[in-house]
């Protein structure tokens, strides 16, 4: 499970490429989060082949738990075949419809995250403002109406996303490109709201110079 497009292609194609060695009717499953085009050419490149696009979400200790969340895009009967492997590690394992449909989910979900994100920092910043205890706006986001996995996040990591700016930031502003590109315009509020997130970590990364 690789981070980007190219490292899907560096590890598949070419003479030293795993898909070499791989004999006709074996199974590619794309565990990384890529363009939905990427996944197309391995299944037009490699026609003796089948290919999946499962990315993940869920982190290292629910892949170690074997309950990742796998959204998978490609032909159901091959998602048949490859389930008995996916059944020891993805749970739940949606199937989203034809090739792509995974990444096109993953990318949804990632680009939803960077959005809430901005919003949570965005209350706590105005919480601050207006004078509220940071700690007792967060216990009142996390059992209210607001409540979200992002705010929580935002909250534990010191009510802002500094911390996020040189881990998840690279992440999510791959994604939300892949989005932009996949959608046509106008271009959506999620997209909109998405990149404010990633507009905030860009300046906290500026600010801090132990960040790359």
């Amino acid at each position: 499970c690789v981070v980007d497009d190219r490292g899907v292609d560096d590890v598949l194609r070419g003479p030293d490429g795993a898909l070499a060695a791989m004999p006709a009717g074996g199974i590619v499953m794309v565990h990384s989060t890529t363009h939905p085009d990427t996944c197309r050419r391995l299944d037009d490149d490699f026609p003796h082949l089948h290919v999946l696009d499962a990315p993940v979400s869920g982190g290292g200790a629910r892949a170690a738990a074997g309950q990742l969340l796998v959204m998978v895009g490609g032909d159901a009967e091959t998602l048949d075949r490859a389930r008995p492997i996916l059944d020891t590690f993805a749970y739940p394992l949606i199937h989203l419809g034809p090739l792509g449909a995974g990444q096109a989910a993953k990318l949804l979900n990632n680009a939803l995250f960077a959005a809430t994100l901005a919003l949570a920092a965005d209350a706590h910043a105005v919480g601050r403002d207006h004078g509220l205890d940071p700690a007792s706006l967060a216990a009142v986001l996390a059992h209210g109406s607001g409540r979200s996995y992002a705010a929580e996040l935002v909250a534990a990591l010191g009510y802002g996303l500094s911390a996020l700016a040189s881990s998840a930031g690279p992440l999510l502003t791959k994604d939300v490109g892949i989005l932009a590109d996949v959608l046509t315009p106008p271009t959506p509020l999620l997209i909109t709201v998405a990149h404010a997130a990633l507009d905030a970590m860009d300046l906290e990364r500026g600010r801090r110079k132990d960040l790359p």
